[in-house]
């Protein structure tokens, strides 16, 4: 993911939570309960002001690149998954002679487990400090940590991976294609089910603040989001035929669109269930 669309990604969920602010500031004005406002004030506050940081950060990240590519040799094309690990060196991936290669401080990275590689996607660093993502050797996608290339989940192979990042106790996670079909998987476990129901496809994957998996799955011919090993349904008692940009926001509400009656529909949960943003100051 490019620096741009980092910050196109960011200033959504500023969005997201901003809208969630207005409305809550809407329903405390008729029922008198401000704590909820008050509470969603605070996080807007922390994330305008991390946003700002983001938005002059890349003037000092283009610094650091500068001297990568000076002490290396090299002609840094583009840049994606630029971030600072824990003991303040800039990690990332850097596109040279039209292949990505991971970064950490001034060091190029172009072999993993003693294998060379053309691409690389997801980078992250760990909690313990490992690089982290997935890289492309030999025309296939593979699982990376450290030094490591992880090719195999819960003893299977797999063709290709998404969505992969880490989970705050050290677990990877993220989705793979194993026997044609897209399964999640936490550490070394695929996981081919969610609460019961198999599934297809699976898409936005993430890690909520409480350390549940959350995203959408395909489940026959329709979308639907889940949350742990909860696949919702209905929104607002409507069931719906299509999902789309699910996330969640930082006090760990699951957000998104859905599409009812041939419109899409932002949702929200409440406190006590999904409804739609045009229903969520009504009164019952």
């Amino acid at each position: 993911m490019s620096k741009c669309v980092q910050i196109k990604e960011e200033y959504k969920r500023l969005t997201t939570l901003k809208d969630a602010f207005v409305l809550e500031s809407e329903k405390a004005v008729e029922t008198g309960d401000l704590d909820n406002a008050k509470k969603l004030k605070a996080e807007l506050e922390k994330a305008v002001s991390e946003f700002k940081e983001k938005l002059v950060y890349p003037g000092m990240i283009f610094n650091r690149l500068k001297s990568l590519a000076k002490k290396n040799n090299i002609e840094i094309q583009d840049s994606n998954n630029i971030h600072t690990q824990p003991n303040g060196d800039l990690a990332g991936g850097v596109g040279v002679d039209g292949e990505w290669k991971p970064f950490v401080g001034d060091k190029i990275i172009d072999r993993i487990g003693g294998k060379e590689f053309d691409d690389v996607e997801d980078i992250h660093t760990q909690p313990n400090g490992d690089l982290a993502g997935s890289v492309r050797v030999d025309g296939k996608w593979k699982l990376f940590v450290g030094d490591k290339i992880i090719d195999r989940i819960g003893g299977k192979e797999f063709d290709s991976v998404e969505d992969i990042h880490t989970q705050p106790n050290g677990d990877l996670v993220g989705s793979v294609w194993v026997d044609g079909k897209l399964k999640l998987f936490v550490g070394d476990r695929i996981i081919d089910r969610i609460g019961g129901k198999e599934f297809d496809g699976v898409e936005d994957i993430h890690t909520q603040p409480n350390g549940d998996l959350a995203g959408r799955v395909k489940i026959g011919r329709k979308w639907k989001p889940f949350v742990g090993d909860k696949v919702i349904g209905r929104i607002g008692r409507k069931e719906f035929d299509y999902v789309k940009d699910i996330h969640t926001q930082p006090n760990g509400d699951l957000a998104g669109h859905v599409g009812v009656d041939g419109k899409l529909k932002p949702f929200i949960f409440d406190g006590k269930d999904y409804v739609f943003y045009d229903k969520i100051n009504e009164k019952d």
